[in-house]
């Protein structure tokens, strides 16, 4: 086991980059199913007859559903993303408090010696 513990904030925020450009391409991918699954056009393909008229009511409920958990898909993964971002910063603010309490330590300090090695006045 160690003593030290080391996060990389930049590191991470590298990491959160590719969660969003992840969330960004599931989302262009929603927008594709949107397209490709839109009721003209799988209307159109399955004719308008009775069976093509089911068939197209039948995968148009389906056609909603993916793109919709793909749009959840990208929305979790944009918080994702998000996440990581706050922890970053938080892992920041605890890096720069915890330098600044070293540092006033240390002038508390180096203060302390300055008054007991300091010669009494008379």
């Amino acid at each position: 086991m160690t003593d030290q513990f080391f996060v990389d904030a930049d590191g991470l925020d590298t990491g959160r980059n590719g969660y969003r450009e992840k969330a960004t391409e599931l989302e262009a991918l929603t927008q594709r199913i949107q397209a490709l699954g839109s009721s003209g056009r799988v209307s159109e393909a399955a004719g308008h007859d009775k069976n093509g008229n089911a068939f197209a009511e039948t995968h148009m409920k389906a056609v909603a559903e993916i793109r919709d958990g793909v749009r959840l898909w990208a929305k979790a993964v944009d918080g994702t993303s998000d996440a990581i971002g706050d922890m970053a910063g938080s892992f920041r603010e605890a890096d720069q408090g915890a330098f600044d309490m070293a540092r006033d330590l240390q002038k508390s300090f180096l203060q302390l010696q300055e008054d007991v090695t300091k010669p009494p006045t008379a």
